[in-house]
Protein backbone atom coordinates (compact mmCIF):
# COMPACT_ATOMS: atom_id res chain seq x y z
CA UNK A 1 0.00 0.00 0.00
CA UNK A 2 0.83 3.57 -0.35
CA UNK A 3 -0.50 6.05 2.07
CA UNK A 4 0.09 10.04 1.87
CA UNK A 5 0.14 11.69 5.34
CA UNK A 6 -0.21 15.56 5.81
CA UNK A 7 -0.65 16.11 9.39
CA UNK A 8 -4.16 16.04 9.04
CA UNK A 9 -5.68 14.00 6.26
CA UNK A 10 -4.31 10.39 6.15
CA UNK A 11 -5.46 8.66 2.36
CA UNK A 12 -4.66 5.26 0.77
CA UNK A 13 -3.55 6.09 -2.54
CA UNK A 14 -3.40 2.89 -3.87
CA UNK A 15 -6.09 -0.26 -4.12
CA UNK A 16 -5.09 -3.99 -2.33
CA UNK A 17 -5.07 -6.64 -5.38
CA UNK A 18 -6.75 -9.12 -2.96
CA UNK A 19 -9.63 -11.46 -4.05
CA UNK A 20 -11.49 -9.89 -0.78
CA UNK A 21 -10.59 -6.30 -1.65
CA UNK A 22 -12.33 -6.60 -4.99
CA UNK A 23 -15.44 -8.09 -3.39
CA UNK A 24 -15.40 -5.31 -0.98
CA UNK A 25 -15.21 -2.60 -3.89
CA UNK A 26 -18.42 -4.83 -5.20
CA UNK A 27 -20.35 -4.19 -2.32
CA UNK A 28 -20.30 -7.77 -2.30
CA UNK A 29 -19.02 -8.09 1.46
CA UNK A 30 -17.87 -5.15 4.23
CA UNK A 31 -14.97 -4.45 5.55
CA UNK A 32 -15.37 -5.66 8.62
CA UNK A 33 -16.43 -9.01 6.81
CA UNK A 34 -13.17 -8.92 4.48
CA UNK A 35 -10.96 -8.58 7.87
CA UNK A 36 -12.02 -12.66 8.65
CA UNK A 37 -12.52 -13.56 5.37
CA UNK A 38 -11.42 -17.01 4.74
CA UNK A 39 -9.52 -15.81 1.23
CA UNK A 40 -8.25 -12.45 2.76
CA UNK A 41 -4.45 -13.45 1.86
CA UNK A 42 -5.23 -14.38 -2.06
CA UNK A 43 -3.45 -11.76 -4.21
CA UNK A 44 -4.65 -11.04 -7.30
CA UNK A 45 -1.40 -9.48 -8.28
CA UNK A 46 1.96 -9.65 -7.47
CA UNK A 47 5.85 -8.88 -8.88
CA UNK A 48 7.79 -11.65 -10.02
CA UNK A 49 5.21 -14.62 -10.40
CA UNK A 50 4.39 -13.78 -13.95
CA UNK A 51 6.79 -12.09 -17.06
CA UNK A 52 4.19 -9.69 -16.58
CA UNK A 53 2.02 -7.90 -14.21
CA UNK A 54 -0.74 -5.36 -14.42
CA UNK A 55 0.74 -2.09 -12.61
CA UNK A 56 -1.65 0.68 -11.48
CA UNK A 57 -0.36 4.24 -12.47
CA UNK A 58 -1.59 7.98 -11.69
CA UNK A 59 0.08 11.33 -10.82
CA UNK A 60 0.34 13.00 -8.40
CA UNK A 61 1.95 16.55 -7.10
CA UNK A 62 3.72 16.46 -4.14
CA UNK A 63 3.41 19.08 -1.41
CA UNK A 64 5.72 20.59 1.29
CA UNK A 65 5.25 18.53 4.37
CA UNK A 66 3.60 15.51 2.20
CA UNK A 67 4.76 11.93 3.95
CA UNK A 68 4.23 9.21 1.88
CA UNK A 69 3.86 5.45 3.82
CA UNK A 70 5.58 2.60 1.33
CA UNK A 71 4.09 -0.72 3.17
CA UNK A 72 3.59 -4.64 2.87
CA UNK A 73 0.76 -5.82 4.81
CA UNK A 74 2.49 -6.88 7.27
CA UNK A 75 1.77 -3.30 8.68
CA UNK A 76 -1.65 -2.74 8.08
CA UNK A 77 -2.68 -6.31 9.33
CA UNK A 78 -1.35 -5.12 12.87
CA UNK A 79 -1.86 -1.23 12.95
CA UNK A 80 -5.19 0.74 12.36
CA UNK A 81 -5.02 3.93 10.54
CA UNK A 82 -5.26 5.34 13.35
CA UNK A 83 -1.95 4.10 14.96
CA UNK A 84 0.00 4.42 11.57
CA UNK A 85 -1.24 8.51 12.34
CA UNK A 86 -0.17 8.20 15.65
CA UNK A 87 3.67 7.27 14.74
CA UNK A 88 4.27 9.26 12.11
CA UNK A 89 3.15 12.58 14.20
CA UNK A 90 5.44 11.37 17.04
CA UNK A 91 8.55 10.62 14.75
CA UNK A 92 9.09 13.38 11.89
CA UNK A 93 12.03 11.81 10.72
CA UNK A 94 11.26 9.23 7.91
CA UNK A 95 13.83 6.64 9.35
CA UNK A 96 12.53 6.66 12.90
CA UNK A 97 9.03 6.74 11.81
CA UNK A 98 9.33 4.09 9.57
CA UNK A 99 11.31 2.02 12.26
CA UNK A 100 8.64 3.02 14.97
CA UNK A 101 5.89 1.52 12.38
CA UNK A 102 7.74 -1.76 12.52
CA UNK A 103 8.33 -1.76 15.49
CA UNK A 104 4.86 -1.59 17.10
CA UNK A 105 3.38 -3.96 14.56
CA UNK A 106 5.80 -6.39 16.04
CA UNK A 107 4.44 -5.63 19.41
CA UNK A 108 0.59 -6.11 17.68
CA UNK A 109 1.35 -9.30 16.89
CA UNK A 110 4.19 -9.42 13.81
CA UNK A 111 2.17 -12.39 12.64
CA UNK A 112 3.66 -11.69 8.74
CA UNK A 113 7.39 -9.96 7.56
CA UNK A 114 6.52 -6.03 7.55
CA UNK A 115 8.03 -3.50 4.98
CA UNK A 116 7.84 0.07 5.25
CA UNK A 117 9.03 3.41 3.46
CA UNK A 118 8.47 6.60 4.59
CA UNK A 119 9.20 9.36 2.51
CA UNK A 120 9.29 12.87 3.75
CA UNK A 121 8.64 15.53 1.01
CA UNK A 122 10.48 19.09 1.31
CA UNK A 123 10.35 21.26 -1.96
CA UNK A 124 11.84 24.19 -0.91
CA UNK A 125 14.25 25.53 -3.40
CA UNK A 126 13.04 23.16 -6.27
CA UNK A 127 12.41 24.93 -9.58
CA UNK A 128 9.73 23.39 -11.24
CA UNK A 129 8.06 23.74 -14.52
CA UNK A 130 4.50 24.12 -15.51
CA UNK A 131 3.03 21.98 -18.37
CA UNK A 132 -0.54 21.05 -19.19
CA UNK A 133 0.50 17.53 -17.31
CA UNK A 134 0.63 19.00 -13.95
CA UNK A 135 4.24 20.18 -12.29
CA UNK A 136 7.25 18.50 -13.85
CA UNK A 137 10.61 17.92 -11.93
CA UNK A 138 13.47 16.85 -13.33
CA UNK A 139 15.46 13.26 -11.70
CA UNK A 140 18.63 15.61 -10.31
CA UNK A 141 15.58 17.35 -8.37
CA UNK A 142 13.62 14.54 -7.54
CA UNK A 143 16.17 13.19 -5.47
CA UNK A 144 16.46 15.94 -3.32
CA UNK A 145 12.66 15.99 -2.79
CA UNK A 146 13.16 12.96 -0.44
CA UNK A 147 14.42 13.78 2.88
CA UNK A 148 16.14 11.08 5.69
CA UNK A 149 15.69 8.08 2.81
CA UNK A 150 18.62 5.62 2.27
CA UNK A 151 17.06 4.18 -1.33
CA UNK A 152 17.15 8.10 -2.88
CA UNK A 153 13.71 7.53 -4.19
CA UNK A 154 14.00 4.91 -6.35
CA UNK A 155 10.98 3.40 -5.73
CA UNK A 156 11.88 -0.26 -8.16
CA UNK A 157 14.28 -1.13 -4.72
CA UNK A 158 12.11 -0.04 -1.88
CA UNK A 159 10.93 -3.46 -1.68
CA UNK A 160 14.20 -5.55 -1.96
CA UNK A 161 13.27 -8.82 -0.86
CA UNK A 162 9.86 -10.18 -2.72
CA UNK A 163 8.88 -13.32 -1.44
CA UNK A 164 7.69 -15.59 -4.15
CA UNK A 165 3.71 -15.52 -3.81
CA UNK A 166 0.89 -17.51 -5.42
CA UNK A 167 -1.26 -14.89 -7.16
CA UNK A 168 -4.97 -15.83 -7.82
CA UNK A 169 -6.98 -15.10 -10.79
CA UNK A 170 -10.92 -14.21 -9.38
CA UNK A 171 -11.88 -17.41 -11.53
CA UNK A 172 -10.16 -19.42 -9.49
CA UNK A 173 -11.33 -18.15 -6.18
CA UNK A 174 -14.73 -18.32 -7.49
CA UNK A 175 -14.13 -22.08 -8.55
CA UNK A 176 -13.05 -22.91 -4.80
CA UNK A 177 -15.85 -21.39 -3.42
CA UNK A 178 -18.28 -23.57 -5.94
CA UNK A 179 -16.69 -26.97 -4.86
Amino acid sequence: RIYRFNGAEFEQLTLDHSYVAELVRREEITEADAATHPYRNMLTRAIGVHSEVQVDSWRLTPKEGDRFILCSDGLTNELSDTELMKHLLKNPLASNAAKALVRAANMHGGRDNTTVVVINVNIENIQTSESDTGTQVNEKQSNSLISDNKHNGLISKLFLRLKRTRVFDLSDVNNLEEN
